[in-house]
């Protein structure tokens, strides 16, 4: 039986009821939601890292999504991140090993899949060509900056010891920084600090100049000894908003935060949500956040709330087992959303 939504005024939520409970949002169709971007004040467009297909909602609709297959080749491309350059989504993969350590082409990806205009809400498909060689770049790099990350990348088709999760490479979320990319990785770490690095000239690979991709610099950050869940630059705060996380989920007790961060290599980035209104219980593991936009005249204006999606997929369902178990249908399929007002 399909989830239904109740009283689908989401944007006037806000983080949670008065007696402390969290709002949150079933999103049926997909378990493990990983990325998303919001279209307009009730759109949204949804990347699973299960899966190749992105997932486009309409948040007054409770209906099944509109799913729109990737037209690359690869696979499961583990989809992690995405954001919008010049108009353009663009969505990364997490570059990383399975868990065996075995290195997968399909998991090597940086493209584009529409042209968007969030001031008017419009999305446009338009696929790009994939950049696949993010890891080259990383280990042939002279830059002493890029030594640990060129570590973990590893250069052997299968290395159990660099596990994604353990101390291998894993990119979880991407943003935008002036006219480059902002990658942000749960693994590795300097120390217990998380690390973010720049890919400079992609908008020239999108227009057919490849030789202009190169990376930037290296920032670490203080996420309290976590890593990158996901990253999105915010007009409405003129800042970024970041989900952290631990190298592992551990069910028992989750450890994510959110985080405002104003761009400043040095500055420290602010606590603002430890999610301590979700039980251990209710194995909410947030995995994005999407700035919303609100409608304003005969468009749209960038929100003071954001989105914060959970990838449910190891979240045990009605029948004891996981949300993303083999054959289970759509119907049954589900993540969730929570809203959060954001000073």
């Amino acid at each position: 039986m399909p989830v239904r939504f109740a009283l689908l005024g989401l944007l006037c939520l806000i983080a949670s009821t008065a007696s402390g409970e969290p709002n949150v949002l079933p999103f049926p169709g997909v378990c493990d939601a990983s990325a998303a971007i919001a279209v307009d004040d009730k759109t949204i467009i949804v990347a699973d890292d299960e899966y190749s297909f992105l997932s486009t909602y309409d948040l007054q609709n409770p209906e099944l999504p509109k799913k729109s297959p990737i037209p690359l080749a690869g696979g499961e491309f583990d989809l992690e991140g995405a954001a919008v350059l010049a108009g353009r989504i663009v969505w990364i993969s997490s570059y990383g090993r399975s868990k065996d350590g075995e290195a997968k082409d399909g998991r090597f990806q940086l493209f584009a899949s529409h042209r968007i205009d969030q001031a008017r809400g419009r999305l446009e498909e338009a696929f790009s060509p994939s950049f696949t060689g993010l890891r080259s770049l990383i280990t042939s790099s002279p830059d002493p900056q890029y030594g640990p990350l060129a570590v973990a990348v590893g250069v052997k088709p299968e290395d159990p010891d660099l596990a994604p999760k353990e101390r291998g490479f894993n990119v979880e979320g991407v943003t935008v920084r002036g006219e480059d990319l902002l990658i942000g990785l749960r693994n590795p770490q300097v120390g217990t600090k998380a690390i973010l690095f720049e890919l400079r000239g992609f908008q020239g690979f999108l227009d057919g100049r490849p030789n202009e991709l190169k990376l930037g610099k290296v920032i670490s950050l203080d996420l309290g000894g976590r890593g990158v869940r996901d990253i999105a630059w915010s007009q409405a705060h003129n800042a970024y908003l970041i989900i952290a996380g631990p190298r592992k989920d551990d069910d028992e007790h989750p450890d994510f935060a959110l985080y405002k961060w104003n761009g400043d290599d040095h500055a420290k980035p602010a606590l603002i949500d430890n999610f301590a209104d979700f039980k251990p219980t209710d194995h909410f593991h947030p995995e994005a956040v999407v700035p919303l936009l609100e409608r304003s005249g005969t468009g749209f204006i960038f929100s003071r709330k954001a989105l914060v999606l959970s990838d449910d997929g190891t979240r045990p369902m009605s029948d004891g087992k996981d949300c993303n178990r083999k054959h289970r249908p759509d119907s049954e399929r589900q993540f969730r959303g929570v809203v959060r007002l954001i000073e």
